[in-house]
């Protein structure tokens, strides 16, 4: 996953020097995004799922393997 996004990042990074700004603007914020994603993929669901959200859809998850 890391290394899929830095990849893709880097190579739309190359659009930047392009000299029409719609392309060079769209390289540079494409690869940000994918900083963003990245990002919240690490950092954010983990902690989502630690807490009472990872509590409640792991009681689901029970009650729905229970006949």
């Amino acid at each position: 996953m890391t290394q899929t996004a830095l990849v893709i990042a880097l190579s739309l990074l190359l659009l930047y020097p392009a000299e029409l700004l719609l392309i060079s603007r769209f390289g540079w914020v494409m690869a940000a995004l994918l900083r963003v994603a990245w990002l919240s993929s690490v950092v954010v669901l983990p902690a989502l799922l630690a807490g009472p959200l990872g509590r409640l859809i792991e009681d689901v998850e029970f009650r729905s393997r229970i006949p």
